[in-house]
């Protein structure tokens, strides 16, 4: 039992007038993995009741990218991936025809070839060859990333589609495709694809994570994202159901409320400094920017002695030997107390010394006792 392939002008001339119904794919679309094969009246409405069921003698259409089964009460008889019209009979050897497919496929056929001698039940399917694209895909909880860069676990949701291929034919009819079924699509991928393909992605991803890539450069490497998802299914979907991811596109993927504000701080950061060394440029860039921090830190430093005077009643500390002081010299080392921007000083007539007068202008000095007269 098998195929033959018709004669080519049979299709072109007036043989063709032979040919009482020629099988065709029942739907064949962009979504459609596998269809039935259908009965047409010369290419006209097709028949109803047993307008499935193959025969001796009836006439086979396949078509460019596509495959097509002949299969007996459920077993596969013989195939073709070549495009032409195909004559079936029950006398012929299997044609096995694999097209642009992998020589693995006749070992496939070898495994779950039909067993039976006398046909029962001929029917004819095809399965698209080409790309499908379009499934959807988004992570229901977020994904853990270490980035080195924010020195930071993140926490991310991604969302995007991906793409497959059926490279395997006979594997995917016989493990996937209820036998019943007219039309397998897309949208018959069940939950268990869907896990299984966030269970590798969530891998892929901890791998670049381990690798140092940067989160913000992951929907960048789609190409990578591709081949390391193709490699993690291909036990689970190319070995056992001849399925292959083809290409994964990240549409967008966000952060959690912590994981953004770690990113906004740390990019603020950066600006700053980006700013400071395009103003200046180069070395004299980086001095600025070293200086200013500098700065800063003097800044913080001033302010925390501000709270500390006003606690403890401490005005200056000693820059020799870091006393803290609350008169006019150091009561360690005996170091005279820098002047202060903010309070005002007068010397006394009698003995010079600078006596405070921002507050109230004293009658005698706190020094020598003597009448204090401003100058």
């Amino acid at each position: 039992m098998g195929i033959i392939r018709a004669a080519v002008n049979a299709a072109r001339g007036s043989l063709a007038d032979q040919w009482l119904d020629v099988v065709e794919p029942m739907n064949m679309s962009d979504h459609i993995l596998l269809t039935r094969g259908v009965k047409t009246d010369r290419g006209k409405k097709k028949k109803k009741d047993t307008s499935t069921v193959i025969t001796d003698g009836s006439v086979i259409h396949v078509r460019e990218n596509i495959m097509m089964l002949l299969v007996d009460g459920g077993g596969i008889i013989d195939y073709s991936a070549e495009p032409g019209y195909y004559t079936v009979s029950n006398s012929a050897a299997p044609s096995l025809l694999n097209g642009d497919l992998d020589d693995a496929i006749n070992e496939t056929f070898t495994r779950f070839k039909f067993g039976g001698t006398t046909p029962q039940k001929q029917e004819v399917f095809y399965i698209n060859l080409g790309e499908l694209k379009g499934l959807k895909f988004g992570t229901t909880s977020p994904i853990q990333y270490y980035d080195d860069f924010y020195n930071a676990e993140m926490f991310l949701r991604m969302h995007g589609t991906y793409s497959v291929r059926i490279s395997d034919p006979l594997l995917f009819y016989r493990n996937v495709v209820s036998k019943s079924a007219d039309t397998y699509g897309i949208s018959d991928f069940g939950e268990q694809y869907q896990q299984e393909f966030l269970v590798a992605l969530s891998s892929t991803v901890s791998k670049f994570s381990v690798d140092g890539e940067r989160v913000s450069f992951l929907g960048s490497k789609s190409a990578e994202l591709s081949a390391m998802m193709k490699e993690l299914l291909a036990e689970k979907w190319h070995e056992l159901r001849g399925i292959d991811v083809v290409s994964v596109a990240i549409g967008n993927f966000s952060y959690d409320d912590k994981s953004q504000k770690i990113i906004n701080a740390r990019n603020s950061g950066a600006s700053l400094s980006g700013a400071v060394k395009a103003l200046f440029g180069g070395t004299q860039g980086n001095q600025a920017l070293k200086k200013a921090k500098e700065n800063a830190k003097l800044v913080k430093e001033t302010s925390k002695l501000d709270k500390l005077i006003s606690k403890t009643g401490v005005k200056w500390i000693c820059e020799k030997c870091k006393t803290k002081n609350t008169g006019k010299f150091c009561s360690n080392c005996a170091e005279k107390a820098p002047p202060s921007s903010d309070r005002e000083y007068k010397p006394c007539t009698a003995c010079g010394t600078d006596v405070d007068v921002t507050d109230t202008i004293p009658k005698f000095c706190p020094e020598c006792g003597g009448s204090f007269v401003l100058a």
